[in-house]
């Protein structure tokens, strides 16, 4: 399980009906499998909620890895849809926010160096 249609598509679209027909079909393919992964604890409480306890939680995120920081340099990384309609679930305008204030706080520092 990577979305929960329930909640996703009818706060994204604001369609209560075809958000009901995506659940039901997502509920009945679920139904059916027999194994059973969703992404992060909300998703892992939804899943269980549908088919039981025999759900594996999917931890997203990224392995520990060294950087190498450099005063000369700012790199940034996003990922998922930018668009207008996606930014109300996708908060694309909250990533390029903290991205400006990342660049802020870095000027700020190369500044004071």
């Amino acid at each position: 399980m990577h979305m929960s249609y329930i909640d996703y598509a009818s706060y994204k679209h604001g369609s209560g009906v075809n958000a009901v027909k995506k659940d039901q079909q997502q509920r009945k393919i679920f139904k059916q499998a027999h194994k059973h992964f969703a992404v992060g604890p909300l998703l892992y409480d939804a899943m269980r909620d549908i088919v039981g306890d025999n759900v594996t939680m999917l931890v997203p995120g990224f392995a520990t890895i060294t950087s190498n920081p450099s005063k000369a340099h700012l790199n940034l990384i996003t990922f998922g849809r930018m668009d207008c309609e996606s930014d109300r679930i996708k908060q694309g305008t909250l990533a390029v926010a903290g991205f400006a204030s990342a660049c802020r706080m870095a000027h700020e520092l190369i500044l004071l160096c």
